[in-house]
């Protein structure tokens, strides 16, 4: 009952335009399903023995090795992403979409230095931790290890890019917690020869009876992402941080929103990344003076005025409901779970202390080049009064 309400819960967020995948929340829900499924299966079979624990391990590594085997189907040969990938790509696209917004430049420039002298390691060091989780559960000293390695790589990437994967690194903690204490009966016979073997083949067959969300892709110099602003009613003008925009705050963070850019543009996300090689390398080799015509030559105008107008009807009852309320939150803040993605807005920036009489959506295209930011077109794209 309560996995079924979960899902209906979820799925109001699906609400006005498309949604989003769970991302980051699929693993939770994954856990919550295989639970039941086990509970079932013990009830009707009683001789079935296998603990819970061994299939949420399997659930678990299974995410994590579909993610290194994306980086290599989305690589012609298997190692581009390995080799010719640049980390320090990200790390400028999320800088200037807000991550570390208020730090300073000397650590910006401690950050852009190590990933440019280490980055390559590093990024290696992520798609072999990834690999190696199919390993999981070959001896409890080798599981340990893979906890420990997956828990440093989502701090890299979190001081890297802003991604927290705090519900996975839950997981994680828990399950080392487990392996470092044996816990009893929870892991009954799972290092068996048998079991692991087992595991070998319910992991890497996760992309057809799983189908976890695989993370991977190919960075580029150039981003185009979305900023907001709004207007009260004095006419003074605010800043929007997108987990301002709570609970739809990662819907704004992963802002698909081509459809309100009434012109021609490539599948970028909002941070810089696509999942191809051959338009990667392309934007790599073109200069900033030139990508306007990569972007007419190759993109795709995505305008669509039956989306906006959902969109626009959904800030407007967003905003009257969140002007009613005030500044005013509905619980303490501390007591909110952590974002799965940081960054902020600099300036004077809205925390609901002002009713909202606009909202403004800012279309931003940006170049790096020699670590040199090069704006391409920032253009207002929307403007909904409330």
């Amino acid at each position: 009952m309560f996995i079924a309400f979960a899902y209906v819960y979820r799925s109001q967020f699906n609400y006005p335009v498309e949604g989003f995948p769970l991302y980051d929340k699929r693993l939770l829900f994954d856990l919550l399903v295989m639970f039941v499924a086990h509970v079932y299966t013990r009830l009707f079979i009683p001789s079935f023995k296998i603990p819970y624990v061994y299939f949420a391990i399997c659930i678990l590594a299974s995410g994590y090795f579909m993610s290194g085997i994306i980086k290599i189907v989305l690589s012609p040969h298997g190692y581009e992403w390995l080799i010719y990938n640049n980390p320090t790509d990200l790390f400028h696209n999320v800088y200037y979409r807000g991550w570390l917004a208020h730090a300073s430049s000397n650590t910006l420039n401690s950050i852009t230095k190590f990933f440019n002298t280490y980055g390559k390691l590093f990024q290696a060091s992520i798609f072999f931790i990834e690999l190696l989780a199919v390993f999981i559960l070959y001896s409890r000293k080798v599981g340990i290890l893979i906890l420990i390695s997956l828990l440093c790589m989502h701090t890299g990437i979190f001081i890297l890019a802003g991604f927290l994967f705090w519900k996975w690194m839950a997981i994680d903690f828990l399950l080392l917690f487990i392996y470092v204490y044996k816990s009893g009966f929870l892991l009954e016979n799972t290092f068996s020869k048998k079991y692991f073997k087992t595991s070998i083949f319910i992991i890497c067959l996760g992309i057809t009876w799983l189908q976890p969300i695989k993370f991977g892709w190919h960075d580029t110099p150039v981003n185009q992402f979305f900023t907001y602003e709004i207007e009260d009613d004095t006419g003074k003008t605010y800043a929007v941080e997108k987990n301002e925009m709570n609970p739809y705050q990662q819907w704004f963070q992963m802002e698909r929103f081509l459809f309100l850019v009434n012109k021609p543009c490539l599948p970028l996300s909002g941070f810089g990344y696509t999942g191809s090689y051959s338009l990667a390398e392309k934007i790599k080799q073109v200069e900033p003076e030139n990508f306007l015509e990569l972007e007419k030559e190759r993109g795709k105008n995505e305008y669509n005025i039956t989306l906006k107008e959902k969109y626009d009807d959904f800030i407007k009852i967003y905003f009257k409901n969140r002007n009613k309320r005030g500044h005013q939150l509905f619980f303490p803040s501390i007591f909110m779970a952590p974002h799965h993605l940081y960054n902020s807005a600099t300036g004077v920036v809205w925390k609901g202390q002002t009713p909202v009489k606009l909202f403004r959506v800012i279309f931003n295209q940006v170049y790096t080049k020699n670590g040199n930011l090069i704006w391409l077109n920032k253009q207002m794209v929307d403007e909904i009064t409330i």
